[in-house]
């Protein structure tokens, strides 16, 4: 066997010092990767913490003031049919939020389990859009709010203006971006939904003139338990589940959905949603989630 020359040996330990220097760089990228991922699973840990804290509170919170204010009742503790009146107000106020709170929960619970099916029927696109603002009327007049909304089709038959998706997830998308557009604004205010509605998608824009954000943002407001409003000082309800929400539901049917803000000047979200092909006959139609088989 030949001894190895000197240059052959000089390159055999370049070659090494060239493998060496890599293996510390793969080394020190896996190192910075698993920094980053710890990080994460810090940050998401507290997320969770938080969400679990917050969602207490606004459970139980309603739960107490429905038990108390129905014992009220009960107890016939108010005998003119006005104050039965206001107390049935604050109840049906409460148990509202607390079934919009668990419907977000478990379709979040579904989205994160992969068990999601589209229930396709024919929507009724105008309708669906009076009942949901309707739905939250008296969440808009207990801060002093005009909700308006204009709807443009490129159809003037009402057969052709029925749109095929899943209506009671559409629902869930239009409350969720209502419901943020009357919690960020502010008193007095306005809120703006302008739909339109073509061949093939379904636009809708809802815009408020409430406390806006920042736009560096963005990214933030549509991470499932994130909220901006955190803190000992945190002024506003929910538990950063609609806009992850709206995300991954939007994601799903296959569309896009964007945001213009800035701080002090409100928000607009806008929408485009698909409507669902290869389907050549449905018999189901549907106004606001509820569906009627013909």
């Amino acid at each position: 066997m030949e001894r190895p020359t000197d240059n052959e040996l000089v390159g055999g330990l370049k070659n090494l010092h060239v493998q060496d220097r890599a293996l510390k760089e793969q080394l020190k990228n896996l190192t910075k990767n698993l920094e980053e991922l710890n990080t994460k699973l810090k940050e998401s840990e507290s997320l969770k913490t938080n969400f679990l804290s917050n969602i207490r509170n606004e459970i139980n919170n309603p739960i107490a003031t429905i038990m108390g204010l129905s014992e009220q009742i009960i107890r016939r503790l108010h005998s003119d049919p006005i104050s039965v009146q206001k107390t049935a107000e604050l109840i049906y106020s409460d148990a509202f939020d607390l079934d919009f709170q668990f419907r977000n929960i478990f379709v979040a619970a579904e989205l994160e389990a992969g068990e999601y099916v589209a229930n396709i029927s024919n929507v009724d696109i105008e309708s669906l859009i009076k009942r949901t603002i309707n739905a939250f009327k008296h969440k808009a007049e207990r801060k002093r709010l005009s909700v308006s909304y204009s709807y443009k089709s490129i159809y003037e038959t009402e057969e052709k203006n029925y749109f095929k998706t899943d209506s009671e997830k559409l629902k869930l998308i239009l409350s969720n971006l209502l419901s943020n557009a009357i919690e960020f604004s502010l008193e007095d205010g306005k809120i703006e939904l302008n739909i339109k509605r073509d061949d093939k998608y379904l636009v809708f824009s809802i815009k408020d003139y409430g406390i806006g954000f920042d736009m560096g943002d963005q990214k933030k407001i549509f991470e499932r338990f994130r909220q901006l409003d955190t803190g000992m000082r945190r002024r506003h309800g929910g538990h950063g589940l609609g806009l992850s929400i709206i995300r991954d539901l939007i994601e799903l049917f296959g569309g896009t959905i964007s945001v213009i803000s800035s701080q002090g000047q409100g928000s607009v979200f806008t929408v485009l949603i698909p409507e669902v092909e290869n389907i050549e006959k449905i018999d189901v139609f549907s106004d606001d989630g509820n569906v009627f088989v013909f």
